[in-house]
């Protein structure tokens, strides 16, 4: 259990004594329960707008505070993490001033960029969404995003070899684990939203495998900053392929 409630201290801000959590051994195999970390995270959200937000507030307040509560129970970490990717990969530079740059805490013109495009995109995808009838997509995209970890950490070695969390988290990556990742978010999505779930899973799949292809391609590999920047984009295109799907895609309007 020390595993556990050290996934939870690392990505999230719910305080977690020492005793609980162990030390480097128990956070490098609290990996394992990242999945469950999110799946608690989209519990906490799923609740507060369920119970608080949307019974009690006019319809455009809803989305933005659950857009806010997600930046803070993870602490900003993965926001951090986007800003510093596409700062150093949306650069013209060789690998070594990418690593560079990612590793600067200074934000830049692309890492500002990125932020603003994706809180705005979640916040009108999930004002998009009819969430007081179903807001089980919060839950779902929490799941995918850090189910999404274990398979980017599988399929790309580590782009530092002497430091960061992608040198520490590398040896405890197994296909055991990126198996655990890919049936984790294929059965979250059928049980909390049926087919519609499923789409949205398979989506965030090839979201995954492409986007750790392009880091591969970047960077020869992953780093913490990738890894926030991953769940970033996948709880992002988890709630904008649901508010498409809600809607309907119109195949005989889009081939008139």
């Amino acid at each position: 259990m020390k595993s556990f409630f050290a996934s939870l201290r690392f990505l999230t801000i719910i305080p977690m004594p020492d005793f609980l959590c162990g030390r480097e051994k128990e956070l490098r195999q609290s990996t394992w329960f990242f999945p469950l970390a999110g799946a608690l995270i989209g519990m906490i959200v799923f609740c507060l707008a369920v119970f608080v937000f949307i019974p009690f507030l006019p319809h455009p307040l809803p989305p933005l505070l659950i857009v806010i509560t997600l930046a803070i129970i993870s602490g900003g970490l993965h926001l951090d993490g986007l800003a510093d990717t596409a700062d150093g990969c949306l650069s013209v530079k060789g690998r070594e001033k990418i690593l560079k740059i990612m590793k600067d805490s200074r934000i830049g013109t692309m890492g500002t960029l990125a932020l603003l495009f994706t809180l705005s995109l979640k916040t009108g995808a999930l004002y998009a969404c009819f969430l007081e009838q179903d807001a089980s997509i919060l839950m779902l995209g929490a799941v995918l995003s850090r189910s999404a970890f274990l398979i980017h950490m599988y399929v790309l070695p580590a782009a530092r070899t002497r430091t960061g969390l992608g040198r520490f988290f590398k040896p405890s990556a197994s296909a055991f684990k990126f198996w655990e990742g890919v049936i984790l978010s294929i059965a979250a999505g059928g049980l909390l939203l049926g087919i519609n779930g499923l789409l949205v899973a398979a989506a965030s799949l090839l979201i995954t495998f492409l986007f750790s292809f392009y880091c591969f391609r970047k960077i020869g590999g992953f780093t913490g900053d990738t890894l926030g920047a991953l769940s970033e984009l996948i709880e992002t295109f988890s709630f904008l392929v649901y508010a498409i799907l809600q809607y309907g895609v119109h195949w005989d309007v889009i081939l008139a």
